[in-house]
């Protein structure tokens, strides 16, 4: 029996080229598939702006665009607080470009011999060179890096190096990163510099309208549909200032959950207000628990000038305490696309 071929009836099977890939994937247990967003961006609630940069990454990935002397593009570095769709946002970026996304976790190519952490993680971006064209995409990027020091025996300056040469000199054009990351004062000031990532995007706690986006989005994803139900999005999303995507969707979900024991199971009972403004005020936002984070990184994406996510005006701040909404919206101050970021120094090392 002959081995299955990539190509049939002079055409690339996309499911054979799927199972070689899988194959090479399994030798390297820091690197999984992750299936893609089969709708693309279009199952993401807001971030106009990061729907703007990936269309131009994709007229990038183009041969006109090499005849304009144009090079690759390389990724992003997605910034923001937890919960607000980073994850699902990287797995929308590999259904938008129609690549094979791939999830790398680099703190699982840390090895007990010297040498054997670096020569892990080198394997592992082999292999996404190998299996390219995809969607690499790292969660968490930041505790990959935060326990360099005296401690570490050199183990995480080792790989920053390994990860930063094969960024700079040895990564295939078709392997497009995405790293996710928390907390950008724990990044070492080479990840980020000019040239590694094609931009940093700043993904912030959604603003109104995207807010009522998300909630549509999750209502719809579960079968209610909010106009024939009779629900008013904009009283929710006006209520839930402050709140990220994933609080969002545990408001849906605690709603039909309330729906259910309140009137029973069955489409013919319908979703009303009351179980979503309920189910509103029972959770409590991240901007409530960890405001002082949120606010100072609101602060740095303002100071750096880093491309936000969304252009569409803030309704609320996070400030002591937590989200407080504000009489008029304030514009984002959204970084021009010809300007270069201002040096801003966190630590003792510079970002920009």
């Amino acid at each position: 029996e002959y081995p299955k071929s990539p190509l049939v009836a002079r055409r690339f099977d996309p499911l054979v080229i799927r199972e070689f890939k899988e194959e090479s994937l399994k030798r390297c247990s820091s690197m999984k598939v992750v299936d893609p967003l089969p709708g693309g961006m279009s199952v993401v609630g807001g971030m106009g702006e990061l729907k703007h940069e990936l269309e131009l990454s994709k007229m990038l990935f183009s041969d006109a665009a090499r005849g304009d002397g144009a090079p690759y593009p390389k990724g992003y570095l997605m910034v923001g607080p937890g919960g607000t769709g980073k994850s699902l946002v990287a797995k929308a970026i590999g259904g938008f470009l129609e690549k094979q996304v791939v999830r790398l976790d680099i703190s699982a190519c840390k090895g007990g011999y010297v040498g054997q952490s670096e020569r892990n993680l080198r394997d592992a971006l082999s292999t996404a060179n190998e299996i390219a064209p995809i969607v690499l995409f790292l969660d968490e990027f930041e505790k990959v890096w935060g326990g360099r020091g005296a401690n570490d025996s050199g183990v995480s300056e080792g790989m920053l190096q390994t990860w930063l040469t094969w960024m700079q000199d040895e990564k295939d054009d078709g392997v497009f990163v995405v790293a996710a990351c928390n907390d950008v004062s724990n990044m070492p000031g080479p990840v980020v510099r000019a040239g590694r990532f094609d931009d940093l995007i700043y993904i912030p706690l959604p603003p109104l309208q995207s807010r009522k986006d998300i909630l549509r989005i999750h209502l719809e994803k579960r079968g209610w549909c909010p106009d024939k139900c009779g629900l008013d999005l904009d009283i929710v999303a006006g209520m839930t200032p402050g709140f990220s995507g994933a609080e969002l969707e545990r408001i849906v979900v605690k709603a039909i959950r309330r729906k259910i024991f309140m009137i029973g199971a069955g489409r013919d009972k319908l979703l009303t207000m009351e179980d979503l403004t309920t189910s509103a005020s029972e959770v409590t936002p991240i901007s409530s628990t960890h405001w002082r984070e949120i606010a100072a990184m609101d602060v740095w994406a303002k100071e750096c000038r880093v491309i936000c996510a969304t252009s569409e005006p803030q309704d609320f701040v996070v400030e002591n305490g937590g989200a407080k909404r504000v009489a008029t919206p304030q514009a984002r101050i959204m970084r021009p696309k010809d300007d270069v970021a201002k040096v801003v120094t966190i630590g003792e090392e510079e970002l920009f």
